[in-house]
């Protein structure tokens, strides 16, 4: 006989012969000790199966294929059909789906990219028609000083005046920039990369990295590894917007771009930039071996070009300057004169009332006279885009001059001793015929008004 056994069999004897009321109480505390030591053996046998089970399955389920037989045999053994598999975990199912997204075909565009990056094609001849925001301190942030922001001033920061042709080819990005200071041409990948370009404001050098922000192209732009500012294309409707942002003070202007009949000017440009061949159409063959088409397009060349010339102001005449618009005494400063020959110019009233130009002109061939108290200097010129010498008809000088039509406007570049020297601009404003002479180094501007005097 057990202990345990013994002890109740002990209790037991006593109850009967009452020796003590308690043993009543004794007995079922006994009792409820034997059925915890029963119920901690049962739980004890049941970890230990189930361990032994678990280290089983986990010796046949080794591998990802071993598991998925398991689950299918467990699911048969539950009556269901064989091909009605448990679903997979979550992370399976994503594979699963993943890859047939991978497996589909995709739809892509012309040049090879893919349908869902529809990006907005850029290409065009657009012209700045308004603008949004402070111009003044966003190119005074950008660094202009007191005489260049007074010239952007005068062209009205380029509105009406400035033109953008821009040729996309996929990732390859012209953009021709025509304004009164000239042509500059900026090309760029859009990959993300830093590239060496043009600035199109004033040609200078940068460096500039161009990439796709949504629908925006983003071109990213540093001036000897600072960065300077950041440009900004999208549309607005049918208007391109080109936002302008500073990289000191993060001033912004938006540039407001209007779509404009093609230049095909600018479009052969863009072409040789981009390195595209030419597609003009051939020259017309002789009179002689021309059909009747070729010849009507030939008269009606002709006479466009007729119409052209005849449309060209005409400047002939003797022109006597009655006042001046800007500061003098800073454009001839910024020409190099010193303190005594800004003295001598300023008692002679910069010109004003006292210099005459005499005009001959007659097609594409101008001469001018130019009489002053410092004496009298012609030029003879040819309006033909040509390098030609000649003379300043402020001092006589020699200089290199090339002339060319900007609408009806005949702007005249100059260098001297092979540097850039000053640009005149001749054209009408109602009666008057303004001179607008712009210095080279700081781009001060001044603005000569000359009225016809009487024969």
């Amino acid at each position: 006989m057990s202990p345990l056994s013994r002890s109740a069999a002990g209790v037991l004897a006593r109850l009967i012969s009452g020796r003590r009321a308690s043993g009543l109480a004794a007995l079922l505390g006994v009792a409820w000790l034997i059925c915890k030591r029963l119920r901690q053996k049962a739980a004890y046998s049941l970890t230990s199966q189930a361990a032994e089970v678990q280290h089983v399955d986990n010796a046949k389920a080794s591998t990802p294929a071993a598991r998925y037989r398991a689950r299918l045999a467990a699911k048969q053994e539950r009556g269901a059909a064989p091909g009605a598999v448990s679903r997979l975990p979550q992370d399976r199912s994503n594979a699963v789906e993943a890859s047939a997204a991978a497996d589909a075909p995709k739809l892509t565009l012309g040049d090879g990219r893919p349908a869902e990056e529809m990006l907005p094609n850029l290409s065009g001849t657009w012209l700045i028609v308004r603008g949004e925001g402070d111009a003044h301190a966003y190119f005074k942030d950008v660094g202009a000083g007191f005489a260049r922001l007074a010239l952007l001033k005068t062209f009205n920061y380029g509105v009406g005046k400035m033109t953008h042709h821009i040729l996309q080819r996929g990732d390859d990005v012209v953009i021709v920039a025509q304004s009164p200071k000239g042509t500059v041409r900026q090309k760029f990948r859009v990959n993300g990369l830093e590239q060496d370009t043009l600035d199109t404001a004033d040609g200078s050098p940068i460096k500039a990295s161009a990439v796709w922000d949504g629908n925006s192209l983003l071109l990213s732009a540093s001036r000897e590894g600072k960065a300077c500012n950041a440009a900004r294309r999208y549309f607005r409707g049918d208007e391109m917007i080109l936002e302008l942002t500073s990289a000191e003070n993060r001033v912004v202007l938006n540039r407001v771009l209007q779509k404009q009949t093609l230049n095909a000017d600018l479009q052969s440009q863009a072409d040789e930039a981009m390195g595209l061949p030419d597609e003009s159409p051939p020259a017309v063959q002789p009179a002689e071996q021309s059909s009747p088409g070729s010849s009507l397009a030939l008269a009606a060349d002709a006479d466009q070009e007729e119409v052209a010339k005849k449309e060209r102001p005409n400047f002939s005449g003797t022109w006597h300057i009655v006042r001046d618009e800007g500061d003098a005494r800073a454009y001839f400063q910024d020409m190099g004169a010193g303190i005594a020959k800004l003295a001598m110019y300023k008692a002679m009233n910069f010109g004003v009332g006292k210099a005459t130009h005499h005009i001959v002109h007659q097609g594409e061939e101008i001469s001018i006279t130019a009489k002053s108290p410092r004496g009298t200097f012609q030029q003879k010129l040819r309006v033909d885009g040509s390098e030609q010498s000649t003379v300043d008809t402020a001092n006589g000088r020699p200089i290199e001059a090339r002339l060319t039509w900007d609408g009806d406007v005949l702007l005249m570049a100059t260098r001297r001793r092979g540097q850039p020297w000053y640009t005149a601009r001749r054209y009408f404003r109602g009666q008057d015929l303004i001179f607008e002479l712009t210095s080279p180094v700081n781009q001060v501007t001044l603005r000569r008004v000359m009225v016809l005097k009487p024969t």
